[in-house]
């Protein structure tokens, strides 16, 4: 496991302008919320008070597999970057699987995260690591947002995206609480798959997801570029769901891959990858050999 390395102060920042939004009760409630019912549903699963077998467990583990993918293939390299191009039934797949992730709609998610790549480490940065481990984990999440939409214009003009933004809530709560539950009624375990689908994964694919923007930016190397705090490791892999090596994206943003190795565990290139051969995905962008290994000499001096 790579040495944790302190955050490091790639560009001058007046500590005055690291302000911390307000927190947004909404937000705060509903992340609190699910939190504290997952906890006391473990509790409750602990003294046998509803049962959790086997196709409830695979049940919650297929959903987590697909909702992640939704987010790291589908909102982040497809919707964010634009590291390839997607026919309307996978994009219309991403937004459908992706709102059970409950991190917002694609349009929010990928205004805030392009500015995330504009300004990173700069105050304008919305999950800035500079204020702090706990506020790029998870303190952003419970705050009021401004996503800046005007960077978002290319996606505004797709109706899919529209669709999405108008019904959220409803597909949200319908892909992540409502159809697993009903699927968990046909084997008589309803309440253990609202459990395991509802509490358990959704819990779970957040901190995982949250990992990228702290841990990713706390611990690692830093091989390509030194000029933000982003860092990769081959661990980070395991909690990230293949977000591997994040000095890697930073530094190539439009890039499909984040493990370059075939055998890198990111699940997401291999979707996109198998989307293409079945003619769902085109366009995949990857960066030339030569200018990654300029990239890592570069880092080697220093910048």
């Amino acid at each position: 496991m790579d040495t944790p390395m302190p955050v490091a102060d790639s560009k001058p920042i007046d500590s005055e302008e690291l302000v911390r939004p307000p927190y947004e009760i909404r937000k705060l409630v509903f992340v609190w919320l699910a939190h504290i019912l997952l906890a006391a549903g473990t509790v409750l699963w602990a003294f046998d008070y509803f049962p959790v077998t086997w196709p409830s467990v695979a049940l919650a583990v297929g959903w987590f597999v697909v909702s992640s993918t939704a987010i790291t293939a589908g909102y982040h390299r497809l919707f964010s970057h634009a590291a390839y191009r997607a026919k309307w039934p996978l994009e219309l797949f991403y937004l459908i699987t992706g709102a059970a992730a409950f991190q917002g709609s694609a349009l929010q998610w990928s205004a805030q995260h392009r500015d995330h790549h504009t300004y990173v480490d700069q105050p304008k940065d919305p999950y800035n690591i500079h204020m702090g481990f706990w506020f790029a984990h998870m303190g952003w999440v419970v705050r009021q947002t401004n996503p800046n939409f005007d960077r978002v214009k290319d996606l505004q003009k797709s109706p899919l995206m529209a669709w999405q933004l108008r019904n959220y809530y409803p597909i949200g709560f319908l892909s992540s609480f409502i159809v697993p539950t009903l699927i968990g009624s046909l084997w008589g375990e309803a309440l253990g798959a609202f459990f395991m689908v509802g509490l358990v994964r959704l819990v779970i694919q957040w901190h995982m997801t949250f990992c990228v923007n702290s841990v990713a930016h706390y611990w690692g190397t830093q091989k390509y570029s030194k000029q933000h705090t982003a860092r990769g490791s081959w661990w980070l892999a395991f909690i990230t769901w293949g977000e591997m090596d994040h000095n890697f994206h930073h530094t190539f943003p439009s890039d499909f891959r984040t493990g370059t190795r075939w055998y890198d565990f990111d699940p997401g290139k291999w979707v996109v990858w198998l989307s293409e051969k079945v003619g769902l995905a085109t366009h995949l962008k990857k960066m030339d050999p030569e200018r990654i290994e300029r990239a890592m000499e570069r880092a080697k001096e220093g910048h």
